[in-house]
C-alpha cells in the first residue's frame, strides 16, 4: 500500500499480511542496529539477503563485501556506538517486497565526550524482500549522511 491508510476493500487476511510485513521489516532494522551496537555485527548478516547491496554515501558494497564489513566491525571490540533509527515511511511495493525510509542518529561512545549530541545524522532507504521461508530480509540499504561525519 502506498499511503499509510488501509483501503476499506482489503480483506482481513490482506490487512494481517500488511501488518506482519511492516512489523517484520521494522524488527530487522531494530535488530540490525542492536547487534552492531552490542559488538555482534557479524550476526547481523543473518538479517540480509545473500545478494544484499549496501551503499554508503555513494560507495557500493555487495554480498560478501557487506558480510566482511560486518565481521570487521564485530572484531573492533574497542569501538562502542549507539544507533537510533526513527522509521518514517513504510511502503509495501509487492507481495514480497517492501521499502522503509528512516533517519539514523549515530553516536560514538566513550573517550572524552561530554555532549550527548549525535556524531552524524543520515537518511536510510531500505528495501526488504520476503524469502521462500516467509522471512523478511534486508536486500538493499542506501545510507546518505545529512550532517556530521
Amino acid at each position: 500500500m502506498s499511503a499509510g491508510l488501509v483501503p476499506p476493500a482489503l480483506r482481513a487476511a490482506e490487512i494481517d499480511d500488511e501488518i506482519r510485513a511492516r512489523v517484520a521489516c521494522l524488527d530487522v532494522v531494530g535488530r540490525f542496529f542492536e547487534l552492531v551496537d552490542d559488538g555482534r555485527a557479524d550476526e547481523a548478516a543473518s538479517l540480509l539477503t545473500p545478494d544484499v547491496e549496501l551503499t554508503v554515501n555513494g560507495r557500493l558494497l555487495r554480498g560478501a563485501e557487506v558480510r566482511a564489513m560486518l565481521s570487521d566491525r564485530a572484531a573492533d571490540t574497542a569501538r562502542r556506538t549507539a544507533h537510533v533509527a526513527s522509521p518514517i515511511v513504510f511502503r509495501r511495493t509487492s507481495a514480497d517486497e517492501a521499502r522503509l525510509s528512516s533517519h539514523l542518529q549515530h553516536y560514538v561512545l566513550g573517550g572524552e565526550r561530554t555532549a550527548a549530541a549525535p556524531d552524524s545524522l543520515a537518511r536510510i532507504d531500505d528495501v526488504f524482500r520476503r524469502d521462500d521461508t516467509g522471512t523478511w530480509r534486508l536486500a538493499r540499504r542506501t545510507l546518505t549522511t545529512i550532517a556530521g561525519a
